[in-house]
């Protein structure tokens, strides 16, 4: 008897102090979550600090199973990012990182919280990986991109995305390790990804404008026509889908420029040098005086004239 009035009392203890925990969770997500506003009004560090150490405390209390531990640990993550932000204390930024890891453990695949959690965890991989230089880092962001990427259904709206994100994933671990494979992958990527976006969405433009640069970088490395053909297309496209006064027509314009001008010295045709010197003035119009492209243009320009005129007397002789 006296044995089952202990278990009686131990349970009615449990319980107490699960009714404890849970009015102190709900406490602290709303103190947290008050102090955490207040410091983006007004930006006083004492209101970042206190949540911090707030839910550190309250998350040590809750075993691994407990429903509330999860958002807990991202709200936990999220505000060591914004202090890392402030201090560039790594510390931080590693915490942040370990918090997310958890979280993603935690929660199943398709949670809806799930992606989000994902994309804070690559950013402050990426954040990382820009300050050390730790290839570990970027690989564990194209795994991470990978499995995000799976989560999207040929006919999902956001997969257009996700393909991108994956495929800028690769193309900077191209630029550490000049894998050709990881530039071949993005390339391929970002050709899926601009088929599924429509010209008048309005990531567009930014798909168009990655892929080229893709293509670009393989050109440089492989001397491959057809890339260079192809970067060329797409800034043609690109311009005849933009208002003469819309601001990125400058760029293109200068890029398209800088392609026609390679394409030029390859093949030696005398009507791309034409189409150069048009577009070099069609950049020198969009320039207005007292700008720091304008002498870079005007010098394009002048020398594009030159070689159309060196062309004429090599035809003539």
């Amino acid at each position: 008897m006296k044995i089952v009035v202990f278990f009686l009392a131990m349970q009615q203890m449990a319980n107490a102090i699960a009714d404890i925990l849970c009015k102190k969770v709900d406490i602290v997500f709303d103190l947290a979550g008050s102090l955490l506003t207040r410091f983006e009004e007004l930006g006083s560090t004492i209101d970042l600090e206190e949540p911090i150490l707030l839910l550190r405390d309250t998350i040590s209390l809750l075993p691994n199973s407990h429903p509330n531990r999860f958002a807990l640990l991202n709200d936990l993550a999220t505000s060591l990012k914004t202090r890392f932000e402030l201090n560039e204390n790594m510390d931080d930024l590693m915490e942040s990182i370990d918090s997310h890891r958890t979280v993603l453990r935690l929660l199943p695949n398709d949670h809806p919280s799930y992606s989000v959690i994902l994309d804070n965890l690559v950013s402050s991989l990426m954040t990382r990986f820009k300050q050390n230089k730790i290839i570990d880092d970027i690989k564990e962001v194209i795994v991470l991109r990978r499995a995000s990427l799976e989560f999207c259904p040929e006919d999902d709206t956001g997969r257009s995305e996700a393909l991108n994100d994956l495929s800028s994933a690769l193309m900077t671990r191209f630029t550490e390790s000049g894998s050709a494979d990881d530039l071949n992958e993005s390339i391929t990527l970002r050709r899926d990804a601009l088929a599924l976006c429509p010209d008048n969405h309005p990531d567009h433009p930014a798909l168009v404008s990655d892929l080229e640069s893709s293509l670009q970088n393989r050109f440089e490395e492989s001397g491959n026509p057809g890339d260079l053909s192809e970067s060329i297309a797409l800034f043609r496209a690109a311009l005849d889908s933009l208002p003469e006064s819309h601001p990125d027509r400058f760029e293109i314009l200068g890029n398209l420029a800088y392609s026609l001008q390679i394409q030029a010295l390859q093949k030696e045709r005398s009507e791309d040098l034409y189409k150069l010197i048009s577009l070099h003035r069609e950049v020198l119009a969009l320039c207005p005086d007292g700008d720091t492209v304008r002498a870079a243009s005007l010098n394009k320009l002048a020398n594009s004239l030159v070689a159309r005129l060196r062309r004429r007397e090599i035809q003539t002789i």
